[in-house]
């Protein structure tokens, strides 16, 4: 690769972002949002403090950034899960299990998704909707094949998101893998009982 070819790809504005949310993002895990200056972030992503600010704005957009990409994660984890199967049994229990795996993968900076001010304050930063309206998306399809109960989608998929979110804090405040077992089963009873 040429020095130019190199340059190039070092200066590339989507490789600058994801270092940015990467570094960000173990900084925010070791350190915690309020423990974290962009300065450390500027550093360990290889990048000029003022490049930060103008990928985004200010911290908490920086923040609600990496919430967004989380989010990405857990909606695509949870419809390849859901996509995988026939059953809707196994529909339910794989999906939660592919979120649960996600979170595991997050767990040292879960704490700072969940609990941070800048996102619970702000509505405009994260409101958990784009997981809701996947969340409806599927179940609607489910509906459709007449193997999910007919109810008011948009309020099952609140529901759903909210039993995701309390059981994900459990096992946050619980981290053992029984667990973990514990949440996910629990999970899939409600659902099957409620919406099967």
């Amino acid at each position: 690769m040429s020095e130019i070819q190199s340059k190039k790809k070092r200066f590339d504005p989507e490789r600058r972002r994801s270092a940015i949310l990467d570094a960000a993002e173990k900084l925010f895990a070791k350190n915690g949002y309020e423990g974290t200056s962009t300065n450390e972030i500027a550093k360990s992503a290889d990048v000029a403090v003022g490049t930060i600010f103008k990928h985004f704005g200010d911290k908490p957009t920086l923040l609600a950034a990496l919430h967004r990409r989380l989010e990405d994660e857990f909606i695509e984890a949870m419809t390849k899960a859901w996509e995988s199967q026939s059953d809707y049994h196994a529909k339910f229990d794989k999906m939660f299990r592919a979120l649960f795996k996600v979170a595991e993968r997050k767990r040292d900076v879960m704490p700072v998704y969940t609990m941070t001010k800048e996102l619970s304050a702000n509505r405009d930063y994260w409101s958990g909707e784009i997981i809701v309206t996947r969340i409806q998306a599927l179940y609607e399809g489910g509906v459709k094949e007449g193997k999910l109960a007919d109810h008011q989608t948009d309020l099952i998929a609140h529901m759903m998101h909210g039993m995701v979110d309390g059981a994900m804090r459990y096992w946050m405040n619980n981290p053992t893998p029984k667990q973990k077992g514990n949440a996910i089963r629990a999970l899939v009873e409600v659902s099957k009982r409620a919406f099967l």
